[in-house]
């Protein structure tokens, strides 16, 4: 691996959901978002553009200038994140305009700059614009792959045959290593005058113990390539070993065989056990620094996370954009409360009031506030679990604080069972945060509504027989009854 062509830069526009996303690259970088944020879009955006470069390479298109502009049919592409080339564009649509191109430019340490520039071509083609070929070209060989792209490995085949190595490096352009993964570790295992394979088992020693593998294949007689795990008990078809092993040997068998400049995991560890989790991140840090690959990945994993933190760049991509987190972030408590989304809710929102509250169903909040004197229409409620805990307030309040500076911000909390000493404890805590604590009089929200004016008025009964009902089954309590003639529960709040 040339380490000239490491990255440095990288800057993606109006591909899929991603309207511009700038960032610098460094050993690893995990891209982090809510779901539809456009994780998933920047890591195959990666692989797309270095596949298009391969695509030019393999049909002789380069010419002999700098700059060139080519016709590739969907046939002609190693890679595609989908079918429909067309949906790729801004919005789901792409277009003739270079003015609305998709735009995919990398920087590399050394300086270089390679801008790739894709539009809507003819017959279902599309165009593409390259500059700096004589770079461009040092990424595009498919022999050397400058890229590896994993959507995340469920599994592998049952059965797999030996394919030819224009067959494998295609697969792997795909994105489908899986498919391929024991032609992949048959060639590691047979390359003669090397120690690429005892290099591979030494590094995955590392992290599962003394594991083996053995495999049988043999191009006279065998119709299927055959891997097992050896133990001392028996050898287990590969097939059947757990996600995590799978995904450390896949892993480690492309970074061994191909020396590849750049790894793309998309969501690794959707199917780990945490622990597994954990042992794929130091993985990744070993692979990166012994073997100077650089590595994407996209996660939703608070684990992934703790893993990576302090040694990794997290990037967190949301509305179509990027922006590098920073470890005041505390990223793993906001992937914990679900609130990686929160900028997203507070970008155009002019709201004097957000509150927060863990209740997922935000409906009775929002009417005890109706009927408080709040305007709905000034108020943002935001419903995070966990958020009333003081260690994921926190980060989420700075967020909140940074993004909207004018807001006055409240935290609903049920009391639940909480005595007078804990609740006015919670209340001080909250308040020295620069926030309003709302903590219901009764046991949680539903209790304002055990009131006799409003059971009278829902259920078309008088109030008398309302308060009978209520004393016979000893649930109307004075202590439970707040909201009477819409005053206001918050008063010292709403001024």
């Amino acid at each position: 691996m040339d380490n000239q062509l490491r990255l440095s830069q990288i800057h993606v526009n109006r591909f899929k959901g991603v309207h511009n996303a700038s960032f610098d690259v460094e050993d690893i970088n995990v891209f982090i978002g809510a779901n539809n944020s456009g994780k998933s879009s920047l890591a195959q955006m990666i692989h797309f553009g270095i596949g298009i470069l391969q695509s030019i390479e393999l049909t002789n298109r380069w010419g002999s200038k700098n700059k060139i502009t080519v016709s590739l049919s969907p046939s002609q592409l190693h890679y595609s994140p989908c079918t429909d080339l067309y949906a790729l564009g801004a919005g789901g649509r792409l277009i003739e305009n270079e003015k609305s191109a998709i735009e995919f430019t990398i920087v590399l340490v050394n300086g270089e700059k390679v801008s790739i520039s894709i539009r809507k071509g003819r017959n279902g083609n599309i165009l593409v614009d390259v500059d700096n070929v004589g770079v461009a070209r040092k990424l595009a060989d498919l022999g050397n792959p400058y890229t590896i792209y994993s959507p995340g490995l469920a599994g592998i085949s049952k059965l797999e045959s030996y394919v030819s190595d224009g067959v494998l490096l295609r697969t792997i352009a795909r994105g489908d290593a899986n498919l391929v993964l024991r032609n992949m570790l048959y060639r590691l295992s047979t390359i003669e005058g090397s120690n690429l394979w005892d290099d591979f088992l030494e590094d995955l020693k590392k992290l599962f113990g003394e594991v083996q593998i053995r495999v049988d294949y043999n191009s006279g007689i065998d119709e299927h390539i055959l891997v097992y795990l050896k133990s001392e008990s028996a050898d287990v078809p590969v097939e059947l070993a757990g996600t995590g092993i799978l995904q450390a040997i896949q892993i480690l068998g492309y970074v061994h065989y191909f020396h590849p400049s750049v790894i793309i995991l998309d969501e690794p560890d959707s199917h780990l056990h945490p622990n597994n989790q954990r042992l794929l991140c130091k993985l990744l840090q070993g692979v990166a620094q012994d073997r100077g690959t650089q590595v994407f990945l996209t996660t939703h994993s608070r684990h992934v996370v703790d893993a990576l933190s302090g040694q990794s760049s997290f990037i967190w991509v949301r509305k179509g954009t990027v922006e590098k987190m920073n470890q005041d972030h505390e990223i793993a408590v906001l992937l914990d409360i679900g609130a990686l989304d929160v900028k997203e809710m507070l970008s155009g929102s002019h709201a004097k009031f957000i509150v927060l509250t863990e209740d997922e169903l935000k409906r009775g909040l929002e009417v005890l506030l109706d009927s408080s004197g709040f305007k709905l229409e000034d108020t943002l409620v935001l419903a995070y679990y966990g958020c009333t805990a003081l260690h994921n307030l926190r980060p989420l309040l700075d967020l909140i604080k940074a993004s909207n500076t004018r807001s006055k911000i409240i935290v609903h909390r049920d009391r639940d069972y909480l005595n007078e000493a804990e609740s006015k404890k919670w209340e001080t805590e909250i308040r020295n945060l620069k926030a309003e604590p709302f903590l219901t009089k009764g046991v949680d929200v539903e209790s304002y509504y055990l009131n006799c004016q409003h059971l009278s008025k829902i259920n078309q009964e008088s109030e008398e027989d309302i308060s009978q009902i209520l004393n016979l089954y000893g649930i109307y309590s004075p202590k439970l009854c707040f909201v009477k003639d819409k005053s206001v529960i918050i008063e010292h709040i709403y001024s």
